[in-house]
């Protein structure tokens, strides 16, 4: 016999279940004020948005596991490599790790961050595969900046506005050393 109150409740994060925030940690819920969870982590409490906490399907301890929002993540470099395998692009995957303070602002200390940086050499037709590619992507997210030369052009996207993580470029062009088609944006994106 299913429960009235479990039915009601059942898609609801509740106290004294667990939440994996954002940086892997896994704590538990202290208590919930209207939609605010208050999680209790190993030396603080965060509150979060109960909306933005996902089932993970998994239990902790026997209470339900929730994340919080990560479960899109790497959506923009899954996009790009479905959209790019659509188009015939092959991307030579690589991951450079540059120091930067760019995230953090001017003023602030620099932080490592990695970046997903992805080439294809000597497409069969750069042109008409980067506009395509540019084209598909435009239908996701929003064109930041599009700028044109003669032998090619650069896409700068950004997935969220607020967040200057979550811009990447896409170029196409043909220089000295032969066509390519590139992606450049952070990984884990």
């Amino acid at each position: 016999m299913i429960k009235l109150k479990s039915l009601i409740t059942e898609g609801k994060p509740r106290a004294g279940d667990y939440v994996k925030v954002y940086n892997g940690e896994i704590g538990q819920i202290n208590k919930i004020r209207r939609t605010i969870a208050y999680i209790k982590l190993s030396n603080s409490v965060l509150p979060s948005d109960i909306r933005k906490l996902k089932p993970t399907g998994k239990k902790e301890k026997g209470k339900t596991l929730w994340t919080e929002g990560i479960l899109t993540e790497g959506k923009i470099t899954s996009d790009v490599d479905r959209a790019a395998k659509k188009h015939g692009i092959k991307f030579k995957k690589k991951v450079k790790t540059v120091f930067t303070n760019d995230f953090t602002g001017p003023n602030e200390k620099g932080e490592k961050v990695k970046y997903d940086d992805w080439m294809d050499y000597n497409p069969q037709n750069y042109k008409s595969q980067g506009m395509g590619l540019v084209s598909e992507l435009m239908g996701k997210y929003i064109l930041k900046k599009n700028m044109r030369t003669r032998t090619g052009a650069t896409a700068v996207f950004i997935n969220r506005k607020k967040d200057p993580k979550s811009e990447f470029t896409i170029t196409y062009a043909n220089s000295f050393s032969g066509a390519y088609i590139a992606y450049i944006g952070v990984k884990g994106q």
